[in-house]
């Protein structure tokens, strides 16, 4: 260990720099501001930054809206950028306390010095950050295959402190194993070898807690012995800001000292390798990612462009609605189909889960909804059919909700039945009627579903809705279901049903807040009233 008198092995600890230290050079007014505070008050205004104790003359610098300052408050050591320092001078007693007047004149003057200093190490941060913006471009041909690159750095590492060999050794994704993946000054038969068991590398399990391991003279039977045959070695941690990759092994054939230099050295090619490999990654990654965006933004337009955009051409019936996901696929949908009998199906669904897996299921559930429509006069039993393909044609984990409705046109008549977390609201004539969903389509093959008949007046409104529409909240935490677009309703009814979905989707696209609860679909009905003769 450090301090030993032995030759043989040194452990060289790099200790922990201090990140970003604040200082006021950089303010230009700084100088002037301690002069006229000089002359003004007779103290000297003094900044010591990252100051652990202060004494009463001394008013911390906080970060803003950071509590405490005031005697016998607690402060957070992150809190405290530094502290002013009054120093007096000749002209006040060297004892005295500083009047109130000029301490409450320090502490205005550490509040706006506080708020300088944190834009200032934003700033230092942002401009870091924004060094990562460079892009990351994939040549068709590389100049120089990885191999070659980690070949070189080897090479250049060793050459750099006199030695004769260098290998890089990287762990398994057990983290158990120890196998040799470059070298430079080895048999390329050394690749083959076998991969080396981490719980026994002594030497790599020391350098990858952060420590340069020295072996000075491995002839002496040391147990810290190198994975190669040397007379003296070094071994490094190759490591990212995260994840330990692997360690770095330099070997000599003569028993020798390695200088903090040295070690500094080989620190830097380490560091040299980790940005290699991570690079290569980040290639990786950014190329399969490209590759994703785009075929998920393939499925995106399909799934736009399959969602109903003409309205059946019927007198006196309108119909719209939205499906909203934002940047994602879209795990519900609404939809509308004339049958070949006259009559307009009418069906919002809502699958579980999210994503592609979601996207499908949905996909699915409509094909299923619209192959079937025409087959059924009785909504509940239409719903019992999809219910059994959908079971049949999945694991029995689909589960979805549902709304079918079945509209005579000319007698204004709707057949209708819900399953799962689907709500339908008709708004016209005496009363205002209301239909929640049953049992999830998917979890039973036996469940029945019962229908039920409305009939839609003129001037009516029939909504429909998905259980994201229901949960969405503000801000404040208050549903914008029952607070704000139920209360828009009756003044929207003199609308058209493509104003008032629009009017909806704007109120609940700007209020919503929660952004995990999946895609939101609304679908509006309205049966428009007949003129006058």
């Amino acid at each position: 260990m450090e301090g030993s008198t032995s030759r043989h092995l040194r452990i060289a600890r790099e200790e922990p720099q201090p990140s970003w230290t604040p200082s006021v050079t950089a303010i230009a007014g700084w100088p002037e501001l301690s002069r006229s505070f000089l002359e003004l008050t007779g103290y000297l205004l003094r900044f010591v930054p990252h100051q652990n104790g202060r004494t009463d003359e001394e008013i911390p610098v906080l970060v803003p809206q950071s509590p405490g300052g005031e005697p016998g408050q607690e402060v957070g050591p992150d809190a405290v950028l530094g502290h002013l320092r009054l120093d007096p001078t000749d002209r006040v007693q060297p004892d005295a306390r500083a009047p109130a007047p000029v301490r409450r004149f320090a502490e205005s003057l550490a509040a706006m010095l506080g708020e300088l200093l944190t834009v200032q190490g934003a700033l230092w941060e942002r401009e870091a950050e924004l060094a990562t913006a460079i892009p990351l471009v994939s040549h068709a041909a590389e100049e120089k295959h990885l191999a070659d690159r980690l070949r070189e750095v080897l090479r250049t590492a060793a050459e750099s402190v006199s030695a004769q060999a260098a290998a890089l050794y990287l762990l398994d994704e057990g983290t158990t194993e120890l196998k040799l993946r470059a070298a430079w000054g080895l048999s390329p038969a050394r690749l083959a070898a076998p991969a080396r068991p981490l719980k026994t590398a002594l030497a790599d399990l020391e350098a990858m807690l952060g420590h340069a391991v020295v072996l000075e003279n491995t002839h002496d039977g040391t147990r810290w012995q190198p994975p190669e045959p040397a007379a003296a070695a070094v071994c490094l941690p190759v490591a990212g800001p995260t994840t330990i990759l692997g360690t770095l092994w330099v070997f000599c054939h003569r028993p020798r000292s390695f200088s903090e230099r040295d070690t500094d050295l080989l620190e830097v090619a380490t560091g040299r390798i980790t940005a290699e490999l991570e690079r290569e990654v980040a290639l990786q990654t950014a190329l399969e990612a490209a590759g994703l965006r785009k075929q998920l933004e393939s499925a995106r337009r399909l799934q736009r462009s399959q969602f109903p955009a003409v309205a059946p051409l019927l007198d006196d019936w309108e119909f719209a609605g939205w499906t909203e996901s934002g940047d994602r696929l879209a795990g519900s949908f609404h939809d509308w189909l004339c049958g070949s009998d006259g009559r307009v199906l009418i069906a919002l669904g809502d699958t579980a889960g999210s994503g592609v897996e979601a996207a499908m299921s949905a996909a699915a559930l409509r094909t299923a909804v619209r192959s079937l429509a025409d087959q059924q006069r009785d909504a509940g039993r239409l719903l019992e059919r999809i219910n059994l393909t959908l079971w049949t044609g999945s694991a029995g984990d689909q589960k979805a909700a549902l709304f079918c409705g079945l509209l005579d046109p000319p007698h204004g008549s709707l057949r209708l039945a819900a399953a799962g977390s689907v709500h339908a609201l008709m708004l016209g004539g005496k009363r205002a009627r209301i239909l929640s969903g049953e049992i999830p389509l998917g979890i039973d093959p036996e469940t029945r579903f019962s229908q039920s008949r409305w009939t839609i007046p003129e001037g009516g409104l029939l909504l429909i809705c998905n259980g994201a529409v229901r949960r969405g909240k503000d801000d404040a935490d208050r549903p914008i279901w029952e607070t704000r677009l139920l209360p828009m309703l009756p003044a929207l009814a003199r609308r058209s049903a493509k104003q008032v979905a629009v009017q909806l989707h704007d109120t609940w696209d700007q209020l919503a807040v929660d952004t995990d609860l999946g895609s939101a679909s609304l679908l509006v009905v309205k049966r428009s009233p007949r003129a006058n003769p």
